[in-house]
C-alpha cells in the first residue's frame, strides 16, 4: 500500500479525476467532500499529504487548514491547496496557515499528482499501479 492522501474536493467529478489519478500513481486515497468531513478524517486517520479544495460546503478549505493544523495528524502533514480563486489574499492565506503549494484550476490530475510526490517524502514514494 502506498502513501495515504487525503482528497478533499466538493466537485464530484474533479475528486473522481484526480482519485484515479493518483490511485495509479501508486497512493492509497480516502476522499472527503468537504471541510467538516476532512477534519472527522484527519481526527482519526494519519495522512501522508492533503489535497484540499478552497471554496467548499459546511467548512471551506482554509478554515479545514487552520483546523488541521492544529489536530495532532494533521500538524506537520503537507497540504496541497487546488483552487478556482485567484485571489492573491487566498493565496497569502493558505500560505500563513501551512499549505506547501498552491494550484491554480483549472489544472490536470498530472499536476496535482506531481506535485503530491513532491511533498511526500522519498522514503515514501509508491510504485506506479500495475496497468
Amino acid at each position: 500500500m502506498g502513501p495515504r492522501v487525503l482528497l478533499v474536493e466538493d466537485d464530484m467529478d474533479l475528486r473522481m479525476l484526480f482519485r484515479l489519478a493518483l490511485t495509479g500513481a501508486g497512493f492509497d486515497v480516502k476522499e472527503a467532500a468537504d471541510g467538516l468531513e476532512a477534519i472527522g478524517l484527519v481526527q482519526i486517520e494519519e495522512f501522508d499529504a492533503v489535497v484540499l479544495d478552497i471554496s467548499m460546503p459546511r467548512i471551506d478549505g482554509c478554515s479545514a487548514l487552520g483546523t488541521f493544523r492544529m489536530m495532532r495528524n494533521g500538524r506537520t502533514t503537507p497540504v496541497i491547496v487546488v483552487t478556482a480563486l485567484s485571489d492573491p489574499d487566498v493565496e497569502k492565506r493558505v500560505f500563513e496557515a501551512g499549505a506547501v503549494a498552491f494550484l491554480q484550476k483549472p489544472i490536470t490530475a498530472d499536476v496535482v499528482v506531481d506535485t503530491v510526490r513532491q511533498h511526500v517524502s522519498t522514503s515514501q514514494q509508491p510504485e506506479p499501479a500495475a496497468t
